[in-house]
């Protein structure tokens, strides 16, 4: 002796009512994904925007760096050429000190003479 148990099987109309319950479920699905895609998109949008002015930025940053690098080039010139100024400077001082002895030197000398071809 064969027994089969079988489970109720189901009616058109159940088989309907859960086809509707279904599509309904697949139609909020659809529904959250829409949005979820449309927010995806202004996200892009905005990291579009983001990525432009992150461009814009870095290339003023390559300006400024361009004008740094010219500043100093003329900073180092300038400090190059007081160092030059200075030296000569120096040296300047030096040969007026030198000059300044020689001349009292010669006047002493001419005072001696003077005196000789005065006294003669």
């Amino acid at each position: 002796m064969v027994t089969s148990t079988t489970a109720p099987l189901a009616t058109k109309t159940e088989l309907k009512k859960v086809e509707r319950n279904i599509r309904q479920e697949v139609l909020k699905v659809e529904d959250r994904l829409e949005r979820v895609e449309d927010r995806l998109e202004r996200v892009e949008d905005r990291l579009e925007r983001v990525e432009e002015k992150v461009d814009i930025i870095e290339d003023k940053i390559t300006g400024i760096g361009k004008k740094i690098d010219n500043l100093t080039n003329i900073t180092v010139a300038f400090v190059g050429r007081i160092d030059d100024l200075e030296t000569e400077n120096a040296v300047g001082t030096n040969q007026m000190h030198e000059l300044k002895t020689d001349v009292n030197d010669h006047g002493i000398r001419i005072t001696k003479l003077e005196t000789i071809t005065h006294i003669s």
